[in-house]
């Protein structure tokens, strides 16, 4: 019996030993990753020629979006690849290696994870790009260095093994800005494909839009790629779409952004020229039947942020396009508002921003798509803004308010007047709501600087029970955005709901983060001209005036309170503007526009008695 049961025992033996020397099925070892990252310089992915089938395909078959490059990141070779890889801390350093074709790749790795850049520059090249018609246009042996990107990636896809492959393809080709002392806006296209990126386009809950994703999303995606236990704050998804048609509109967004510049440089030089002309002629009292063509001249170009934000439905890049479609746009509403008010001039002008304030708010309620690419709003280029009302828009919608309430009051009744807090609560609603215009600086103006300007104009004392009060709402309406954001927007949340979210991670420190990245972004905006100095005296001298006026000045606001508190308001408002948001001067200067129309308009009055023809209008 014991010798029938040794070899039994022996075999069992065998047998344990053997399940215990083979792999279990469950505990496979995992694949490697690899992340490959390739940039293509010159080359315009929405044009990906024939003899390169294989980027062809991981641009087919993966997901594509556009990204504005941010100025920290250089513009030297695979600069944006080693910006990557500095937020990556993988440890071990970056090792130059050589495929059997003879193409060198940076290689990093660490444990089962690899990641590997190609050479985006010529050997022996010193200068990258040549410039052709303002454009950058890559050397001509670009094309071969192409090629060898396309046959090294059909490799990498032919290889037969268990790696988990994700490729980053970016390419970002520049155009020259207009102004050489401006930096060159640059606008990446990228391509992810692999496990999880599947064909269409990518989109970021932080853009709201598809097709635009921003660096951080990028790279909180590579992380979570390469760790799957990272937990990115806003998750970077693909999405149904065209790919081709979101690569297509990278050059569009670029010529809508360059031209902004000296379209409005020319706008803003003749807005200053014409008041620089009437004020000379107020302080040489020339006869007001010469001011009037300047004057009315003045509130035609007070037509021109309408203008804007309608032709942006059209999207117009090409120069004799803008100017006739803007020409076209200001000259059918000043005839409009002209002949509504009977040829008068503050009615005019009311009339002028009573529509830039409708248009505005209306643009908040579909949450800024006419900003995104009017001439006076945010571009998603920047990268600073993809959806709601820009600072710029703000000022121009708090100071055309403000004129059109001013010029309209004295015929307000009592219930008009009851009205005034609840649409200044209502137009602060539309900036701060994460919906609508998800502007947090422009609601604080809003309800603080609508506020004091209600009291002005309703004759209550700017004291502190009143000061206090406008601090509960704003705080009021700001906690309640906030709870919105958390709410409903959490998959998407606005620049407030991330600074939220930031506080309950790093405490205290990420307010004060943010507090002074504005501070030092307005203390940047004050040292480009010497007339952000004179802006600044002027929001300091006006309220002091408006306290302890003058003579003439006492006389002025006697025959005119409306409009004297009305201007009073634009001071504080302009000056709260700029103390709260991270581009207020631009808002502050901005927010003027129309107010400056108004005295202008004023003074031609007292000095005729009519500012044309007598009124026929209703």
């Amino acid at each position: 019996m014991r010798q029938r049961s040794l070899p039994l025992s022996i075999l069992l033996l065998l047998t344990l030993c053997l399940i215990w020397a083979s792999p279990a099925q469950g505990s496979a070892a995992a694949p490697g990753k690899q992340l490959i990252m390739i940039e293509l310089p010159g080359l315009e992915l929405a044009e990906l020629p024939g003899d390169l089938p294989h980027l062809a395909r991981l641009a087919a078959e993966g997901s594509v979006g556009l990204m504005p490059v941010p100025r920290r990141i250089g513009s030297g070779e695979n600069s944006l690849g080693d910006s990557l890889l500095g937020k990556l801390a993988m440890g071990p350093a970056v090792t130059v290696a050589r495929d059997a074709s003879g193409l060198t790749y940076r290689r990093l790795s660490a444990g089962r994870t690899e990641i590997i850049i190609l050479r985006s520059s010529i050997p022996g090249e010193a200068a990258s790009f040549r410039r052709v018609f303002g454009e950058y246009a890559p050397l001509p042996g670009y094309r071969e260095l192409w090629k060898s990107h396309d046959r090294f990636v059909g490799r990498l896809m032919a290889a037969e093994d268990s790696t988990e492959r994700t490729f980053l393809l970016y390419s970002c080709p520049a155009l020259r800005h207009p102004n050489p002392a401006l930096p060159e806006p640059r606008l990446a296209t990228v391509i992810l494909n692999g496990s999880g990126w599947g064909g269409g386009v990518l989109y970021s809950p932080g853009t709201r839009r598809k097709g635009f994703i921003t660096y951080n999303d990028l790279r909180q995606a590579i992380l979570h790629t390469l760790n799957p236990a990272s937990r990115p704050s806003i998750r970077l998804k693909p999405a149904a779409g065209s790919w081709r048609a979101v690569a297509r509109s990278r050059r569009p967004l670029l010529q809508n952004y360059l031209v902004r510049w000296p379209l409005l440089t020319g706008y803003g030089y003749g807005l200053l020229g014409v008041i620089l002309f009437l004020a000379a002629g107020w302080w040489l009292r020339l006869p007001a039947s010469v001011m009037r063509v300047p004057a009315w001249l003045y509130l035609y170009l007070l037509t021109f942020p309408a203008a804007f934000s309608l032709e942006s439905l059209l999207d117009p890049i090409h120069w004799r396009t803008i100017v006739g479609l803007t020409l076209a746009l200001t000259a059918a509403l000043f005839a409009l508002c002209y002949s509504m008010a009977g040829r008068d001039m503050l009615r005019t002008l009311a009339l002028i921003a009573l529509f830039t304030v409708v248009l505005v708010c209306g643009d908040a309620l579909g949450n800024g798509r006419l900003g995104a690419k009017s001439f006076l709003g945010y571009s998603v280029v920047t990268g600073g803004r993809f959806y709601g009302i820009g600072n710029e828009s703000m000022g121009i919608l708090l100071g055309a308010y403000i004129v059109a309430v001013s010029v309209l009051l004295p015929k307000l009744g009592r219930s008009g007047r009851a009205a005034l807090e609840p649409a200044a609560w209502l137009i602060g609603l539309l900036l701060v709501l994460p919906c609508c215009g998800a502007d947090v600086g422009g609601g604080i103006t809003a309800l603080l600087g609508l506020g004091m300007t209600n009291s002005l104009w309703l004759k209550e004392p700017l004291r502190l029970p009143r000061l206090a009060r406008l601090g509960g709402v704003t705080l009021a309406f700001l906690a309640l955005a906030g709870a919105w954001d958390l709410t409903f927007g959490r998959e998407t949340p606005s620049h407030l709901g991330q600074l939220i979210l930031a506080v309950q991670v790093h405490g205290g420190a990420a307010f004060l983060t943010m507090a002074g990245r504005k501070l030092a972004m307005n203390l940047g905006l004050l040292t480009q001209t010497p007339l952000t100095v004179v802006l600044i005296a002027l929001l300091l001298a006006i309220p002091y005036l408006y306290r302890h006026p003058p003579a003439a000045l006492r006389k002025f606001i006697a025959g005119n309170a409306a409009i004297a508190s009305g201007f009073t308001g634009i001071c504080l408002t302009a000056l709260i503007g700029f103390l709260v948001n991270d581009s207020g001067i631009a808002s502050a200067a901005l927010t003027f526009m129309f107010g400056l129309g108004m005295l202008f308009a004023v003074w031609i009055r007292d000095r005729t008695g009519n500012a044309g023809p007598p009124e026929t209008g209703p």
